[in-house]
């Protein structure tokens, strides 16, 4: 049985969807002829947590159902917005629906190549494709502007708390993909995302939480860091997408990627499906794909978990240092420097976009509205504000993990102190 069905109310113009997560979810026509486009039809074709399946077997859902959710979401937080005299609830909807539009093949997996051969992120081209293919057309005929929407779908609007719907520590992007990635893994990490909707309010132009959801919010906190150890970074999911990575890279000539994030037409091409064909057909690449295929995947021969302050993310962006370091544990073990892969995925354990941003509560009790702040209530917060995960890992293929671990063991042997970064 599919994860999304649709049904029809006779007579009438609301539609329903059948999801796992939320029950049956509401559509209007407006929203249907979105769905039905080809960008987001091809986010079918994109899961959600490319490697992860190597790992949790049912983590095989999509982009496509994620964006789903994250509409439904965005539009519950609009609702309790529009009690308080603020109505945009379809603009809400369309941010979640839209949000997602431009990741490429492997969602994430994608991102470094993107970024060093074009310099680009996913969300550069979610607002090309918002603006640039027929939903652009869509969103014309229905009164929104094309340019409007796809700023909001990134959270980079003119609106501080219309942004927050899609980009800030309570998102509806976030409360959609911890439940979702949850369920689909077994991970078991529970989140009262609803409680969470139904206590906001707009403080300053930003968007505010009621002080009764606090509890919640540390939850949604707390799962998202135990989420990103126990799913996202987890040794052998980032060693799928490690050499995923690695692999686009070789066959970015001939997925023509610098090309397609001009053309729009082109971009829409990739997905995972004609992806994975190019990997496995290309001579330079078919080694990686059959690995793949075969759980063949690249072992640890180093790992560490670093938790440090914001200040000393400096030197996680000297790709120089890795590379140096790289070049010594591959001097040092006899093993050949492509056969040695860094890999520090790193996570602000509080996501703000703006670390000084402050998370804002407020006190319906009493005589009218007082403003909170969340360091001074909530301990977990304040300590999450000031704190970056990274997890550092040294892979390599299973018949070197001995000789890359001893040099790494040496090269690594007193540098705890320091963060590294690489663009895999």
């Amino acid at each position: 049985m599919p994860c999304l069905q649709v049904y029809v109310k006779g007579g009438d113009s609301t539609k329903y969807i059948k999801d796992p997560i939320h029950g049956y979810i509401k559509i209007n026509n407006f929203e249907l002829s979105i769905i039905e486009t080809r960008p987001l039809q091809r986010l079918r074709r994109i899961k959600q947590l490319a490697g992860s399946e190597y790992v949790y077997p049912g983590a095989i859902h999509t982009r496509f159902e994620h964006s789903i959710g994250t509409m439904h979401m965005a539009g519950l937080m609009a609702e309790t917005l529009k009690d308080l005299g603020v109505d945009v609830v379809q603009l809400s909807r369309l941010q979640g629906l839209l949000h997602d539009v431009g990741h490429g093949p492997f969602s994430h997996t994608f991102e470094p190549v993107l970024e060093e051969i074009c310099g680009l992120s996913h969300e550069d081209m979610t607002q090309k494709i918002v603006k640039e293919t027929e939903i652009a057309d869509i969103l014309s005929k229905n009164g929104f502007d094309p340019a409007e929407v796809a700023d909001y779908s990134i959270g980079r609007g003119k609106t501080r708390y219309q942004n927050q719907i899609i980009r800030s520590p309570f998102d509806a992007d976030k409360l959609d993909f911890t439940m979702r990635d949850s369920y689909h893994t077994g991970a078991g990490y529970y989140v009262d995302a609803y409680r969470i909707a139904y206590n906001l309010g707009i403080i300053d132009n930003s968007l505010g939480l009621n002080i009764k959801a606090l509890p919640t919010l540390e939850s949604l906190l707390i799962s998202r860091l135990l989420s990103f150890r126990s799913i996202y970074f987890h040794k052998t999911s980032r060693a799928a997408q490690v050499m995923l990575t690695r692999a686009m890279k070789i066959v970015s000539d001939k997925l023509e990627v610098e090309e397609a994030t001009k053309d729009v037409e082109k971009y829409l091409q990739l997905d995972d499906y004609t992806v994975w064909n190019v990997i496995r057909s290309d001579p330079r690449t078919r080694n990686i794909f059959e690995d793949l295929a075969n759980r063949r995947l690249l072992k640890v021969a180093y790992e560490d978990v670093l938790y440090r302050r914001e200040g000393d993310l400096a030197l996680l962006e000297k790709k120089s240092i890795v590379e140096s370091i790289r070049d010594e544990i591959a001097d040092r073990s006899g093993v050949p420097r492509e056969e040695i892969y860094i890999d520090t995925p790193l996570l602000r354990t509080l996501p703000v976009e703006d670390i000084s941003s402050e998370i804002i509560f407020f006190s319906s009790e009493g005589e009218g509205i007082k403003r909170v702040n969340a360091d001074e209530i909530s301990p977990i917060i304040y300590q999450l504000r000031r704190t970056v995960m990274s997890t550092l890992r040294v892979y390599t293929r299973k018949e070197n993990v001995e000789k890359v671990k001893k040099a790494s063991e040496e090269v690594f042997k007193g540098r705890s102190s320091f963060y590294y970064r690489v663009s895999y």
